[in-house]
């Protein structure tokens, strides 16, 4: 399928997401940033996701397979291929390096922070002159107890250990 060309907008957005077990998750994500895209070339936005970066992280399942097939099906998506696991940072940080958008966002590959919800984040950085802009998610995201647990007690040492209150928190 060819895809229409876009105009130029002023302000491009590049959307980085390690990849470790994402196969159950890839293409739906990317059909959610596609309709994002597609909602911002309609309404003449001024902005354009410009680039979806998918940073194979050694990928445990068939994720870096699915993730070359969605770059040869869509111009925008770009892969990484790491040499082996780094772990979910040091993938993200790598894609952040590979990025050419004015603006980056990082996703999961599991859809716990949705595409949708890029709009409303990049309103909040451009209204508070924010240079980052975090999202909190206000269910368990992982739907696994134990995991969930987890990750509320290491924000909460990490909150405790650089004495930051702001430090990103689960509402």
């Amino acid at each position: 399928m060819v895809e229409p060309p876009q105009p130029q907008p002023c302000i491009t957005v590049s959307i980085v997401v390690p990849v470790y077990s994402g196969e159950t998750f890839l293409r739906e994500l990317t059909r959610e940033i596609e309709r994002l895209r597609q909602r911002w070339v309609e309404s003449d936005s001024l902005l354009a996701v410009d680039e979806l970066i998918l940073v194979d992280d050694s990928a445990i399942d068939r994720s870096s397979e699915l993730a070359d097939q969605l770059a040869k099906e869509k111009s925008w998506v770009r892969v990484m291929h790491l040499s082996r696991n780094f772990g979910q940072h040091a993938a993200t940080n790598a894609g952040i390096l590979y990025s050419s958008g004015d603006w980056v966002v990082t996703l999961d590959e599991d859809l716990q922070h949705p595409p949708a919800a890029i709009p409303a984040m990049l309103r909040k950085a451009a209204e508070t002159g924010c240079d980052v802009v975090y999202a909190n998610p206000e269910a368990d995201v992982h739907e696994r107890g134990l995991r969930d647990l987890s990750s509320r007690t290491f924000k909460q040492l990490m909150r405790w250990l650089t004495g930051d209150p702001a430090h990103p928190q689960r509402k």
